[in-house]
C-alpha cells in the first residue's frame, strides 16, 4: 500500500518527457535510498535520503518518522549542483553519519551532529552551466539540521573535502564510503574508490570544528588521503564504483574491502 510519494524539484522540469510520443528513456530518480535514524535538535528521527541517479546531479532527504502522515513539511531539503558545482550523478547510497563537534575552548566536552556524508558520484565536469573546473571530486557532509528555508552556506551548513583528480584525459568519479564508527557510533574514518583506481581515506577522528570552520578538517582538506591505487598487470588503473566495506582486524587496524569494475555507462 503506497502511504506516499516524492518528486524532488530538480527532475519535476523532465517529467513532461514522459508523455511525449517521441519519448526516449531517460533516467529520473535511479538512486539507492538509504534510511536511518538521526538526532535532529532534541529529537530523534528516521531521515530517508537518496541520491537522484542519472535524473540529476544531487541528492534529498526526507523525514519518514511518520510515514502515513507525510507531508510537505517532511521534506528535510535537496542539495544539487545549484548549490555546490562539485556535486555530480549520485547512484549508490549516501551515508548518514554522526561526527564529533570538538568544545569551543580547550577542556570541553564535544558534542556530536548529524550529517549526510555523500560522494560527489559521477560527470561533476559536465558542461550544463553548473561544472567542477578541474575534475576534482568531493565528499560532501550535509547538516540534517538545515533549516528548510535556508539557502546552503559552505563551511556554515555544509562541508566538503576535495580529492584532486589524478588525470585530467580520463574519466573519474568518487563512489560513496563506507565507514569505521567509534565507540558512541560516530565516524572515525571514511574509505571510498573512484574511477581513476584511488582508494581514499578520510580521518574524522578529530570531527568538525564548528567554532573555526577555516580549521576544520573539512575546511583544510588535510584528512585525505589516497591509500591504494588499483591496477591490473599492465599497470592500467581499474574503477571502483562500489562502496568498500571496513572491518577490525583485531589489534591490526583495519581490514579495507573492495571490488573493481564499472557497469554504469
Amino acid at each position: 500500500k503506497e502511504l506516499f510519494a516524492y518528486m524532488p524539484r530538480a527532475v519535476a522540469t523532465e517529467v513532461n518527457k514522459l508523455t511525449a510520443p517521441t519519448y526516449v528513456h531517460r533516467p529520473y530518480v535511479d538512486g539507492v535510498p538509504v534510511v536511518g535514524e538521526a538526532r535532529i535538535g532534541s529529537a530523534w528521527k528516521t531521515v530517508l535520503a537518496s541520491g537522484m541517479g542519472g535524473g540529476a546531479q544531487g541528492v534529498f532527504a526526507l523525514d519518514v518518522t511518520d510515514p502515513s502522515n507525510f507531508g510537505v513539511g517532511k521534506v528535510m531539503f535537496e542539495f544539487t549542483d545549484q548549490d555546490d558545482a562539485d556535486m555530480g550523478n549520485v547512484l549508490t547510497q549516501p551515508k548518514i553519519v554522526m561526527l564529533k563537534v570538538p568544545g569551543a575552548t580547550a577542556g570541553d566536552a564535544p558534542t556530536y551532529k548529524w550529517f549526510l556524508a555523500v560522494a560527489s558520484g559521477y560527470n561533476n565536469y559536465k558542461a550544463d552551466g553548473r561544472a567542477s573546473a578541474d575534475g576534482a571530486q568531493a565528499m560532501f557532509f550535509l547538516s540534517l539540521d538545515k533549516s528548510p528555508s535556508a539557502p546552503w552556506t559552505a563551511n556554515s551548513n555544509y562541508f566538503k573535502v576535495l580529492s584532486p583528480a589524478g588525470s585530467s584525459t580520463v574519466t573519474n568519479g568518487l563512489a560513496n564510503p563506507g565507514i569505521v564508527l567509534g565507540d558512541l557510533g560516530e565516524t572515525l574514518y571514511l574509505y571510498a574508490g573512484d574511477v581513476q583506481g584511488n582508494v581514499w581515506k578520510f580521518d574524522l577522528a578529530d570531527g568538525i570544528n564548528q567554532t573555526n570552520a577555516a580549521n576544520s578538517v573539512f575546511n583544510s582538506g588535510g584528512g585525505k588521503r589516497a591509500i591504494f591505487i588499483a591496477t591490473n598487470a599492465a599497470g592500467d588503473r581499474q574503477p571502483i564504483t562500489t562502496s568498500p566495506v571496513a572491518v577490525a582486524a583485531n589489534a591490526r587496524g583495519y581490514m579495507v574491502v573492495f571490488g573493481t569494475g564499472k557497469f554504469i555507462e
